[in-house]
C-alpha cells in the first residue's frame, strides 16, 4: 500500500474511491450485504461531516435512503452535526421518520418516472434522433394552420385535440401529411391503460415535430369535397392521413386515422 502511494503521490485516494464506486456497481449483493454497505456508507460519511464540523465548522444535515423499492424499504438514515441538530424538526416540520419516509417517495417516484422513460425510448427503436429547435407557433402567425381559409370553423376557439377528427369532418376538412411515425395521433396515449391527456400528453419532441410539419407546411389541412365527405364521417375514407414512412419503417405505407378512432397503414408509400 505504501508503494502504490508512493506511486501515485496526487491520485491514489481518488483511484481508491473510483476502484470501491465500481466494485459496487458491478458486485451482486444480497439484501443482507446491500443493507451492511449501506450501514458502513452512513457511518462514514457522519464520521466525515462530524470531524469537518470539529475541525473547521463546516455544519450538515443529511437524510439518505437506497433506491430500489423491494430490496430498500429498510433503508433509510439521518444524520446532523451538532450546529445543524433539530434542522428537519424544526425548519420542515418533519421527524426524522417521516423526513426519511419524504425521501424515500421522491426517490422511488423519480426511478420510477425514468424507468418508463427508458422504456418508451426502447420503444422507439433505433430511428435517427434530430435535434431539433422549439418553435414559436402561436395563432400569430396566420401561414401555421389556418382552416378558416377552407371554411373551417374551429380556429378561433380552443385547439379540439382529442375531438380533433370529428371537428375536422363535421367541418370539411382533413389532415395530410401528419408525422404519424414520429408522434402521437389526436386522442392517443402513451400508456395504453390510461386516457389521452390531449395536447398536454405530448412528449416535447412530439409538440417540436408537429410544430416543425406545420411550419415547413408538408402537414397541411385539405377539403374533404362533397363526395368525401359522407365517407370521411362514415370512417369508410380517413379523416388524418400520415405522410409516407421512412424507408426502414416496418410498415410499407402511411398510418391513416378515422373519425371513430380507428387506424389502418393504408396510406401513401
Amino acid at each position: 500500500y505504501e508503494l502504490f502511494k508512493k506511486s501515485y503521490p496526487d491520485t491514489y485516494q481518488d483511484i481508491l474511491d473510483t476502484y470501491g464506486e465500481l466494485d459496487m456497481l458491478t458486485d451482486n449483493q444480497t439484501i443482507a450485504q446491500r443493507t451492511q454497505s449501506f450501514q458502513k456508507l452512513y457511518k462514514r460519511v457522519g464520521s466525515i461531516l462530524d470531524g469537518a464540523a470539529t475541525r473547521q465548522g463546516f455544519e450538515a444535515a443529511i437524510v439518505m435512503c437506497g433506491n430500489i423499492v423491494n430490496e430498500d424499504a429498510s433503508l433509510g438514515h439521518v444524520h446532523t452535526t451538532p450546529g445543524a441538530g433539530g434542522f428537519f424538526e424544526k425548519r420542515c416540520r418533519a421527524s426524522d421518520d417521516a423526513i426519511i419516509g419524504h425521501i424515500k417517495a421522491h426517490v422511488y417516484n423519480t426511478i420510477s418516472l425514468s424507468a418508463v422513460e427508458q422504456s418508451f425510448k426502447g420503444m422507439e427503436g433505433d430511428q435517427e434522433q434530430v435535434p431539433i429547435e422549439i418553435l414559436d407557433v402561436s395563432s400569430s402567425d396566420p401561414d401555421i394552420f389556418s382552416s378558416a381559409d377552407l371554411g373551417g370553423k374551429f380556429a378561433n376557439r380552443p385547439f379540439p385535440w382529442i375531438l380533433m377528427p370529428s371537428s375536422l369532418a363535421n367541418d370539411h376538412l382533413r389532415i395530410e401529411g401528419y408525422p404519424a411515425h414520429l408522434s402521437l395521433m389526436p386522442g392517443e396515449s402513451h400508456n395504453i391503460n390510461s386516457r389521452s391527456k390531449g395536447v398536454a400528453g405530448l412528449t416535447q419532441r412530439e409538440v417540436n415535430v408537429l410544430a416543425h410539419s406545420l411550419k415547413a407546411k408538408t402537414m397541411r389541412t385539405a377539403l374533404a369535397h362533397n363526395n368525401l365527405t359522407g365517407a370521411v364521417i362514415a370512417s369508410k375514407e380517413p379523416v388524418i392521413i400520415g405522410e409516407a414512412p421512412p424507408a426502414d419503417s416496418i410498415f410499407p405505407n402511411a398510418r391513416r386515422m378515422f373519425v371513430n378512432g380507428t387506424f389502418d397503414y393504408g396510406g401513401p408509400p
